[in-house]
């Protein structure tokens, strides 16, 4: 430049700080920036223990409150690797969403919901409805809510533990209800129609509200 000063590139001139976190005894190190800017939640300083700040192993802010360190680890795959892979397989994007939920990522998140979205074929009805009301993509439950009606398998314990007993129960009424009149098909009217009956549209919960419900879900 004629005046000899260079400036700064507003998006590419990172700041080069790095932090260490901790989690299930293990240590991250992760730079500031892409901390600050996908995941401030994990700066919070209400989170840290005294003397946490990150800037060295000995300092490491803990994380264990928000995920485990496999959790984590997909996380960042996400972000680091995930760009290399062409195909992702679906379950990593299930689990994708569990995790960026947690961490209140939008763009992991919004991301991870297209391609679950995109796949849904391969997502059982039981998992969308789990997924899709633990972590509020209310989007897919009617439709999951109708193919859990008609499937031609029978609702398992495994399966039944997932959803919960007020839900299960309301599936197994679903299922009863679509034998009984004939009703084999998920795009049948009639099934649109139970659904809203038996599920009728509730407030979706806050993203406080989604990180304290989650559990430790593996799909």
């Amino acid at each position: 430049m004629a005046n000899g000063k260079l400036k700064a590139h507003d998006t590419y001139y990172m700041d080069g700080r790095m932090v260490v976190l901790s989690c299930s005894g293990r240590l991250f190190k992760i730079p500031y920036w892409h901390l600050k800017k996908y995941c401030p939640i994990l700066l919070h300083p209400a989170k840290h223990d005294i003397g946490s700040d990150g800037s060295s192993d000995d300092t490491a802010i803990p994380i264990d409150d928000y995920v485990s360190a496999e959790e984590f680890v997909i996380f960042l795959d996400f972000f680091y690797r995930g760009i290399l892979h062409k195909e992702i397989p679906t379950d990593e994007w299930c689990k994708l969403l569990v995790v960026s939920s947690k961490l209140d990522c939008k763009e992991a998140r919004a991301r991870a919901i297209d391609e679950i979205t995109a796949k849904k074929a391969k997502v059982s009805s039981i998992d969308r409805i789990e997924l899709g009301n633990k972590y509020n993509v209310s989007q897919w439950l009617p439709e999951a809510y109708a193919d859990a009606f008609v499937r031609g398998s029978h609702l398992t314990v495994e399966e039944g533990e997932k959803l919960g007993l007020e839900i299960a129960v309301k599936v197994l009424k679903g299922r009863d209800t679509c034998k009984k009149n004939g009703w084999d098909s998920s795009g049948d009217s009639n099934v649109t129609w139970l659904v809203k009956d038996i599920f009728p549209v509730q407030n979706s919960p806050t993203a406080g509200q989604r990180r304290r419900n989650a559990g430790r879900l593996v799909v």
